[in-house]
Parts: C-alpha cells; structure tokens; sequence
C-alpha cells in the first residue's frame, strides 16, 4: 500500500488564525457581543474564510464530500455576517431595536413595515420569514443574506436569495449536518462554488488587490511534505 501524503497547515496563515482566536477567546464558553462585532469586521476574518476555503478544497480533492461542504458552508455564513457589521453596523450576534432602527434608515425605505414587507416577499419559504417583534434576536446566515440583499445590496447582489437559501437547505441534509444523507460531488460543489464567489464578491468590495488576494490564499495553502 502506497504510504499517505501528509500535509500540514501554512505557519504564517496559523499565526493569523491564533491571534483571531485570542481576540475572541479561545475555548469561552460566552462571548462578548463587542469582540464578536470586532473580530468580524476584522482583516483576520479573511484569514479564517481565506482557511476555510483552502479546507474545503483539500477535503473535495480526497473525496471527502460532506467535510468540504461543512467547510465551505461557513463561509456562506461568515461573509455576509462581516459585511453586515461593515457596510451596516450590525452585530450579528444580536438584533437590538437600535441595531433595527440603523437598518432601517440604512435602507432608504419609509419605514420598518416597509423593510419587513421587502425582505418578506423575497423570502417565500416561512423558515426564512423575517420577525422582529422580539428583539434582541441573533441573525442567522439566511436572514444576514437577505438583509444585505434588502439593505445594502453589497456581497448578495448576482445572487438570488433562492438559491442562497436552496444551498444551505441541500447542505442540512448531510449526515454532518442535520440529515442522514452523504452528500455527492456536485452538491459540494454547488456549496464550494457560492462560497468562493461570495468570498470573491467580498474581497472585491473590501479593496484588496489582486497581489493580496494571492497572498491571502497563498498563506492557507495546505504545504506537502
């Protein structure tokens, strides 16, 4: 038997990633809504997509289908969670009424009835409806989606909420997920190929060159021995 490659991380993509994790504190069990907010907005955030990726590509390569998929999924989610708190000033992590009102007035409609009423009719499937009569909430991947989508436009502008949301449906009924069904190669390169163009779509907003955009992979590369 022909013995296994190994691989192993990229030391300075690691050392980015540790220090993303000291931000937020490694192994909390609670975690401050201001970290949370910081370390989103931050350049170590592209750090972690920018792994993640490379994760999920290494996976797909091996065969590993439901394993690339959970890692390209989190991309799905951390990029319009970043630029809700760039392009709008909102934490994720919690939905206050002032957080509501800055979105509100972020989207140039008359008023929240408005918002509520747009982001609704784009979202069809009742799971994906939004509600905000209690507040504080958590906004979740498919909710940051369609509010960016609402909002701002931003990374969710050349993709319809449908498919957005019809990815991660698909990606839940892995048995890694929520279902009991291993995924096959093109269902996680459905997932793969929605992340790496929202990651593009977001770096593409952020300014980053394309020298920087190489770097940034280049740093999460998995090296071979």
């Amino acid at each position: 038997m022909a013995a296994r490659e190994s691989v192993r991380a990229n030391a300075e993509g690691a050392a980015r990633l540790e220090r993303l994790l000291s931000q937020v504190g490694k192994d909390s069990e609670t975690l401050d809504p201001a970290a949370s907010a910081e370390a989103l907005a931050g350049d170590d955030c592209r750090e972690l997509a920018a792994m993640l990726l490379a994760s999920a590509r290494r996976r797909r390569d091996e065969g590993l289908h439901d394993v690339s998929a959970l890692f390209s999924y989190r991309v799905l989610a951390l990029v319009p969670q970043r630029r809700l708190v760039l392009a709008c000033g909102v934490d994720p992590g919690r939905l206050d009424d002032d957080s509501w009102n800055r979105l509100v007035e972020h989207s140039r409609l008359p008023d929240a009835a408005a918002l509520v009423e747009r982001y609704n009719d784009g979202a069809r499937n009742p799971e994906h409806r939004l509600d905000v009569t209690a507040l504080p909430t958590r906004i979740a991947r498919a909710a940051a989606f369609r509010l960016l989508q609402v909002v701002a436009g931003d990374v969710a502008d050349g993709m319809a909420f449908a498919r957005y949301a019809g990815i991660g449906d698909a990606r839940n009924r892995s048995v890694l997920a929520h279902g009991l069904r291993l995924l096959g190669e093109k269902t996680a390169e459905d997932v793969s190929s929605a992340a790496e163009a929202l990651f593009e779509r977001m770096l593409e907003i952020e300014g980053v060159s394309g020298d920087e955009r190489e770097a940034l992979r280049a740093r999460h590369e998995f090296a071979r021995a």
